[in-house]
């Protein structure tokens, strides 16, 4: 198990903090750390959110947070030193 950092880009509409962490809940994950701070260009939310987890089952947690509508990209960084794995941001398009 890796200490891993998502940082979650979400629209500004109530209730995406709830549904976020509710569904790191429903996967019976412990969090480490979360924050959030608004981000004016994007008219929305950055979520930083640490925890450890297997790098298996990222995939999974990736897929679940993308299917909430008011999440608009995911980033992951493992490890403490906060090298990004994924350079690459994962999108979702708007409904």
């Amino acid at each position: 198990m890796k200490r891993t950092t998502l940082i979650i880009q979400v629209s500004r509409t109530s209730g995406a903090l709830l549904r976020v962490v509710s569904l790191f809940h429903r996967l019976a994950l412990e969090l480490d750390s979360l924050s959030f701070r608004p981000v004016r260009k994007a008219n929305g939310y950055s979520l930083r959110i640490a925890l450890l987890l297997d790098s298996s089952s990222l995939p999974r947690i990736e897929a679940h947070l993308l299917k909430i509508v008011e999440v608009q990209s995911v980033a992951v960084r493992e490890g403490r030193n906060g090298k990004t794995v994924k350079p690459e941001v994962v999108q979702q398009t708007m409904r």
